[in-house]
């Protein structure tokens, strides 16, 4: 495993001009907003490439509880796109809050600005991704693995106006055998029948069934599935359960063509 992550991309956009369009982003995600975890729950971190994240190191951070010694945690798999799944080296505890965090306090990161200058990482990012990244751990439970009750159909794909810029986005309707925040969805877009230009999105489900996706003029362009009405594209649907089980999708790719639609609220 690498070091450092984040260093495939370079942030051309200073943190001043992000901060005045977009406001905080993450420096990371544990893709744990919304979720409920267990004491066996596993976890899908990414860190969002950027000169803030580039002294980052991975193999520095760890599960803290307030006032407790760390846990760590062990690397299991990558998934394609930069997302690794961790795996705590001990059982988290059930009702104790934990925030996932680095070592070495994130406002102490520094990286090169314009110009050649060091700054430290805005406190408005470190807290954003401190908020975004602690949970409470809730009771063992024995889940089923995710299977399908209903496909993704096609529910809306409109563009909306953001202060930063234009939106577009894609939702889908879906239905599987658990509540929505004990599962993950991991897509993979395509406008290429062979999945040669695939990008990957991991997902929570919002509102109980509805997966969204799209481009948020926000966001890095790794992130991002820029699409224009009346293109066609191809998506693949894995299931992912809370303990880190992938359930890939059976089967042939589903076929969408994105006409303007609004969904029906």
């Amino acid at each position: 495993m690498k070091t450092f992550l984040g260093i495939l991309l370079a942030c051309c956009v200073p943190v001043s001009a992000w901060a005045a369009w977009c406001g905080p982003r993450y420096l990371y995600e544990l893709h744990v907003f919304t979720q409920n975890v267990y004491p066996d729950s596993v976890f899908w971190l990414k860190v969002y490439p950027g000169r803030e994240t580039d002294q980052l190191n991975v193999r520095n951070m760890q599960f803290q509880q307030l006032g407790q010694r760390g846990t760590g945690y062990k690397t299991v798999t990558h998934y394609p796109y930069g997302i690794m799944q961790l795996r705590p080296k001990k059982p988290l505890q059930e009702g104790l809050r934990y925030t996932f965090t680095s070592k070495t306090p994130l406002e102490k990161l520094q990286y090169q600005a314009d110009k050649g200058v060091t700054k430290s990482v805005d406190t408005s990012w470190v807290d954003k991704t401190l908020r975004g990244n602690t949970f409470t751990v809730s009771p063992a439970v024995k889940l089923p693995l995710p299977i399908w009750e209903q496909y993704p159909e096609l529910y809306g794909v409109r563009y909306s106006d953001s202060t930063a810029g234009q939106d577009k986005i894609i939702e889908w309707k879906l239905k599987t055998n658990l509540q929505s925040n004990d599962y993950l969805v991991y897509t993979h877009l395509a406008r290429q029948a062979d999945f040669s230009d695939a990008q990957g999105f991991l997902n929570f489900i919002t509102g109980g069934s509805t997966l969204i996706i799209g481009y948020d003029a926000c966001k890095l362009p790794k992130e991002k599935f820029d699409f224009q009405f009346g293109e066609t594209i191809w998506a693949k649907f894995d299931l992912i359960s809370h303990n880190g089980v992938i359930v890939p999708w059976q089967g042939e790719p589903m076929k969408f063509e994105l006409r303007e639609t609004e969904p029906v609220r």
